[in-house]
């Protein structure tokens, strides 16, 4: 059900990647040389550099320069083949690109792609980041199958020179982007990560492009282009609100899958520890496919153990793992199945509760309720002869001090076209629900979206409800806030993160309130990264850091400390690009501060 939509990505994909950066000055024995064009004949392709079959050659010319007389030209006069050059990189481990750029007019875009290795992929020369400025002056990034805006409209205006810095570091984990003016103004952007969720092996060149073949009428001028290894003195990015360790391996194979770990849950022990229990498919993304695995740590997720004969529902496609405040364990199954009835307004809910952390469990098959009719989720189901409930179930329950629990759901009741956020509400410890309110159903201010769905909701610091929904792949996130325990919502509104107050782009979101009064907004698509809003009631959110570049884009998050948290992701979902043979998830430690 979290497969992301095929995006039908224009020819403009060639392959471009960057990491921009202001103009720096480097240590005089790493000072490169620069590629200035001055020496290169005008309306020839520059020395060294080429210009793949079936494009559109990029030449020097003498109608603009940033220093001297003469730049390179792409002219996108054609809509039929983009206007490309690939330039040769440095030699050494990582990588620094640093170059003038002017955007004269930009109806597709420039692209900049940073061309190398991946681990364990044969294939030499291809795209291993990619860059790009937009229309309005503003940079995205593309990871294989959609692209993640890092920097505000007019980052890089057209009709002036800008200098850019894409610089991937030791190791190639990212490629971080700076941006400046001719003054001499540094300012770091963002970080793109890999195409794909394949370590980068290596970075051998470089490759400038318009973004497109229609409309024609891309015409950007370069100068100065300058290459050195990834030792060079880039500024180093400014220390996040956020900080992120290393990962920590759960489980691992060569065989069979692994991914999306969905679901944690903290323990307490005899001796005053606890114990940490995470659940995760071992199955493949579709809605009939059935089967996971649960593991255990006892030192913070530093090492596990397998603890599937403890698991609830081995069986079952997935569930969602709750601490009561009567310290029960309470597992919802993510799959609800429609009961017989005339009006199709119940659907069984597969619950399982255990009182001695999880070693016994007691299941239980009771109901929800809808104040309508449902249809079905999904044709397919993952109990043959059963059809699936009108709606799935994510994520922790929110329990009040009356011991009322809420869970969220997404599908479809009757009339519906696409999918439906609602909130559910118990009073009996989580065996059956009703339909305590719709979070939202449609967008008002949207047409083209996939769905509302995947709702992370948590209590804030005020006392209101939060939610935090998915509208589709490499869409926007929108949040609403209910006052009324769930029984109304405000209109989704965008979720807008940092200083620039950009969309984050994102699926399956997961939220908490840490002790310290922070909220914490776990989120994936591309890779995986993490936002705070230090108000505690998400009015305003940090911009986010990247936790993990190479996750499939589904993970979870559970708190083992006033200001610190285990985070789960990764490696090897199925329908990902440059998909390792390896597959495995992993747990980090993340310290977020106020």
């Amino acid at each position: 059900m979290n497969r992301p939509a095929r995006l039908q990505l224009p020819m403009m994909i060639i392959g471009l990647s960057l990491t921009a950066a202001l103009l720096t000055a480097l240590p005089a024995q790493a000072r490169p040389s620069v590629r200035d064009f001055e020496s290169d004949p005008v309306g020839s392709v520059p020395a060294g550099c080429s210009t793949p079959a079936g494009r559109t050659a990029a030449t020097v010319t003498d109608t603009e320069a940033y220093s001297g007389r003469q730049s390179l030209a792409l002219t996108d006069s054609s809509a039929d083949a983009q206007t490309v050059i690939i330039c040769p990189g440095a030699e050494g481990d990582g990588q620094q690109l640093r170059f003038a750029v002017r955007p004269e007019t930009l109806p597709n875009g420039f692209l900049v792609s940073l061309l190398g290795t991946f681990v364990g992929k044969p294939a030499s020369g291809v795209p291993v980041f990619q860059v790009m400025v937009r229309p309005d002056g503003g940079l995205s990034w593309y990871d294989g199958l959609g692209w993640t805006q890092i920097g505000a409209a007019g980052t890089v205006p057209a009709g002036s020179w800008s200098t850019m810095i894409i610089e991937v570091p030791r190791g190639h984990a990212e490629a971080r982007v700076f941006v400046g003016e001719r003054a001499g103004l540094r300012s770091f952007v963002g970080a793109a990560g890999p195409v794909g969720v394949s370590p980068v092996a290596s970075v051998t060149g470089y490759q400038f492009a318009s973004a497109g073949t229609r409309p024609a009428g891309d015409v950007i001028f370069v100068d100065d282009v300058a290459v050195a290894d990834g030792t060079g003195a880039a500024p180093k990015p400014p220390q996040p609100l956020i900080k992120v360790g290393r990962p920590m391996i759960i489980d691992e194979t060569d065989e069979g899958l692994m991914q999306m770990p969905n679901t944690a849950v903290s323990v307490p022990q005899p001796d005053g520890t606890e114990e940490v229990l995470v659940s995760y498919p071992v199955h493949g993304d579709t809605a009939h496919d059935t089967g996971t695995a649960l593991a255990s740590s006892r030192d913070q997720g530093r090492t596990w153990t397998n603890a599937d004969d403890r698991n609830p529902f081995p069986n079952e496609q997935s569930f969602y793992l709750s601490r009561l405040r009567n310290g029960d364990l309470l597992a919802v199954s993510y799959h609800t199945f429609m009961i017989d009835e005339p009006g199709k307004t119940q659907a069984e809910v597969p619950t399982a509760v255990s009182k001695d952390g999880g070693h016994t469990w007691v299941h239980r098959a009771g109901r929800m309720t809808a104040p309508q009719s449902m249809k079905p989720i999904s044709d397919a189901t993952s109990r043959p002869g059963h059809p699936l409930g009108g709606f799935v179930l994510v994520h922790r329950v929110i329990e009040d001090d009356d011991g009322t629990l809420y869970q969220s759901g997404y599908g479809f009741y009757a009339e519906d076209r696409k999918f439906r956020q609602i909130i559910l509400a118990s009073t009996d410890g989580g065996e059956n629900w009703t339909v305590r309110g719709t979070v939202a159903a449609a967008l008002p201010d949207r047409q083209n979206y996939e769905c509302l769905c995947e709702a992370a909701i948590a209590r804030t610091k005020d006392g209101s409800l939060l939610a935090v929904m998915r509208t589709g792949s490499y869409q926007p996130l929108y949040q609403a806030r209910s006052t009324d325990d769930g029984a109304t919502w405000s209109t989704p509104v965008p979720v807008l993160a940092g200083p620039d107050r950009l969309p984050v782009v994102s699926v399956f979101p997961d939220l908490i309130l840490l002790d310290n009064g922070t909220l914490a907004l776990y989120v994936g698509r591309p890779g995986q990264a993490m936002l705070a809003s230090p108000d505690g009631n998400g009015r305003s959110w940090s911009a986010p850091v990247m936790v993990d570049y190479l996750n499939s884009g589904n993970g979870t998050q559970l708190p083992i400390g006033r200001n610190r948290l285990l985070a789960f992701g990764d490696r090897g979902a199925e329908w990902t690009p440059n998909t390792p043979a390896h597959k495995a998830v992993w747990a980090r430690v993340i310290t977020v501060g106020r």
